[in-house]
């Protein structure tokens, strides 16, 4: 058995594999406002049913920092800002 043969079939699984990782790390980053948004409302609803959370914009900066705009909490029933 030759070796040049398995180390380019090495290298080359190795750059499809970085190649795959950093599609997903893309998306996943593309997305990530959408994530958060999805997950800050799903966690209110278990947290305080009877109110309902409308964001508006959020804006993942970093890993540290994310920002959130034109938030409301409203109450379920009369669909009234409650602040």
């Amino acid at each position: 058995m030759k070796v040049l043969p398995v180390i380019r079939r090495t290298v080359r699984l190795c750059l499809l594999a970085a190649l795959l990782a950093g599609g997903v790390a893309l998306y996943v980053w593309s997305q990530s406002d959408q994530l958060v948004r999805k997950e800050l409302v799903k966690r209110f609803d278990q947290v305080a049913p009877e109110l309902m959370l409308v964001v508006g914009d959020v804006d993942v900066r970093s890993a540290k920092r994310t920002v959130l705009r034109d938030i409301e909490i409203l109450d379920r029933k009369k669909l009234r800002p409650v602040f």
